[in-house]
């Protein structure tokens, strides 16, 4: 019932070699890969979740290249202007999650089925989702944000997972790219998006395994439980008592919500963040509540209407 989360960027790390002129400085250039977020999601024994793709520019269709993989269950996509995690977004994706546990622990022994989940993920801003946060209390997942600056020693996927997902997605992507770049009937930044989009979910599936996430929750020390672990990271510099003074003086100098460090869905802090965002009217749907009782189609009909 550990589960782990973060972003990351798909990256080509290809570069393709071009022809210049006598004197030129241009050796190379990177092909030119369309801004794609995905949150990659994973339990502490080896389940690779379905990868969370967000395109960018607020893509109302999926494009009809991608829709093998939403169709087949590999990918859950969404869109944003920018192309990255948004609390609207983040309010989607906590309702696929909660979907996907709910078949999980029908598979589950009955003696753990019921055991509240433990959700490990970094202080972004788009986690300051009241609507999100209390689905997740009501569905029996406890969501813990990690200390601020401390993802590369305290974050499993950050630890174990990413670096490798990224090597093995952009080899797999130059391999579809080539294949695919004298094909006349599609565009090339249609080829650039499939490859990209088909080797991330090929790595994922190939990078989160059992011996992987074990060791990455071993080394966190998430599990087993040992809080004293991340101190054997070479990473880590004790402070002097004047050092950690200075630092909680800033932190409190600073008017933005902190999150960090804490389990940020309970009553009394998913009160706090619709205190903090009452401030900004844009947020208003995502502080509506709803009442004890109401089924899934009628929060998803009133509270994730597009605004």
């Amino acid at each position: 019932m550990l589960l782990g989360a973060d972003e990351t960027m798909l990256c080509s790390l290809i570069k393709e070699k071009v022809i210049t002129r006598i004197g030129s400085t241009t050796l190379a250039s990177e092909i030119d890969l369309p801004h794609i977020t995905c949150m990659c999601a994973h339990t502490g024994n080896g389940i690779a979740l379905p990868l969370f793709i967000i395109l960018p520019n607020k893509i109302q269709t999926l494009p009809q290249k991608l829709e093998e993989f939403s169709e087949n269950g590999q990918a859950w996509f969404a869109s944003s202007k920018s192309g990255w995690m948004t609390r609207d977004l983040f309010l989607v994706w906590t309702i696929h999650i909660i979907h996907w546990l709910s078949m999980y622990r029908s598979n589950l022994d009955k003696s753990i089925r019921n055991k509240r989940a433990f959700l490990v993920m970094d202080g972004h801003g788009s986690r300051e989702c009241p609507l999100a946060l209390h689905l997740l209390k009501c569905n029996g997942i406890d969501v813990l944000i990690l200390p601020a600056h401390t993802t590369h020693i305290t974050q499993m996927f950050d630890v174990c997972l990413a670096h490798p997902l990224k090597q093995l997605s952009a080899k797999i992507m130059k391999k579809l790219i080539q294949e695919n770049e004298g094909q006349k009937t599609q565009s090339k930044i249609s080829i650039i998006r499939k490859s990209a989009v088909k080797a991330i979910i090929s790595a994922w599936s190939s990078v989160c395994n059992v011996q992987s996430c074990e060791m990455a929750a071993k080394v966190t020390g998430f599990n087993p439980f040992d809080p004293t672990q991340v101190q054997k990271s070479k990473f880590v510099i004790i402070k002097s008592l004047q050092e950690d003074y200075e630092y909680m003086r800033k932190r409190q100098e600073r008017t933005r919500l902190d999150i960090n460090g804490k389990i940020i869905n309970t009553d009394e802090f998913i009160q706090k963040i619709i205190d903090r965002l009452s401030e900004h009217p844009r947020f208003e749907h995502l502080c509506q509540i709803p009442k004890n009782g109401m089924i899934w189609n009628l929060i998803i009909q009133k509270f994730c209407q597009k605004k």
